[in-house]
């Protein structure tokens, strides 16, 4: 089942990692982490987060962590924008939230 929904929910998301990069580590001024795949090679950079676990909350923070990373690496994107995804497997949902550096300096300014 949850390889089943990963093959599916991928299919549906692919279209925005081209050049998919799995398991980068990301190192940034205020968090650090491993997403399990990233892009760089879109006018809108994005990572992925797989969640094969039970939903205990919201991952938005997680999301947020590895996105701040990826802008604090490599500078902003060509359009300004980030794509945060985490497909929960077990209960066949994808989140996604797409952000700019504005939504990145305020979630710095709050886990500082």
């Amino acid at each position: 089942m949850l390889v089943a929904f990963g093959r599916q929910a991928w299919k549906e998301v692919a279209g925005h990692f081209p050049d998919p990069q799995p398991e980068l580590k990301l190192k940034g001024e205020v968090t650090r982490g491993t997403t399990d795949v990233a892009t760089t090679a879109a006018d809108v950079w994005g990572v992925l987060d797989w969640k094969s676990g039970r939903v205990e909350g919201d991952a938005t923070d997680q999301i947020m962590g590895y996105i701040s990373c990826l802008h604090d690496q490599m500078g902003p994107p060509p359009s300004g924008r980030y794509l945060g995804v985490t497909v929960w497997l077990r209960h066949g949902t994808i989140d996604t939230i797409e952000v700019d550096a504005a939504d990145i300096e305020r979630f710095k300014q709050r886990v500082r």
